[in-house]
């Protein structure tokens, strides 16, 4: 991918990868993130075009954190983000924060990943068995 201009970009902390169809999971992660780190994710945040907006975020964000559901895996868009992210974090293991509702849809993302040569089991990984509380 290209590098996306930056001008309508500012740093920040964490961008929320997420599937449209997450979005209660990811306003429960976000409205718990928001007051402490500066927090992108593309409903409040998108300015001008979308896609390179997005890509220049993922780009200067210190952390980028994966909402994984089965949504995620079937949207080529977002896979499109982590992708992105893995090319763009020089030392991505510390960087990247999979969130996920079971070890099985985590186990189906590894193996979608293992057609691009990524490792998922280097990076950081949380499962959740209840993210409604």
């Amino acid at each position: 991918m290209n590098t996306p201009n930056t001008t309508s970009v500012k740093q920040t902390d964490i961008f929320i990868s997420w599937n449209s169809l997450d979005r209660e999971l990811k306003n429960i992660i976000f409205n718990n993130l928001k007051d402490n780190y500066v927090v992108w994710e593309s409903d409040t945040e998108t300015v001008g075009n979308i896609t390179d907006n997005c890509l220049a975020n993922i780009r200067l964000s210190k952390l980028f954190i994966v909402i994984l559901t089965e949504n995620y895996i079937k949207s080529k868009w977002v896979i499109g983000e982590f992708l992105y992210a893995l090319e763009n974090y020089n030392n991505y293991q510390n960087r990247i924060i999979v969130v996920s509702k079971s070890q099985d849809i985590f186990n189906k993302f590894s193996d979608l990943l293992i057609n691009t040569n990524k490792r998922l089991n280097d990076l950081s990984g949380i499962i959740l068995d209840n993210y409604d509380n």
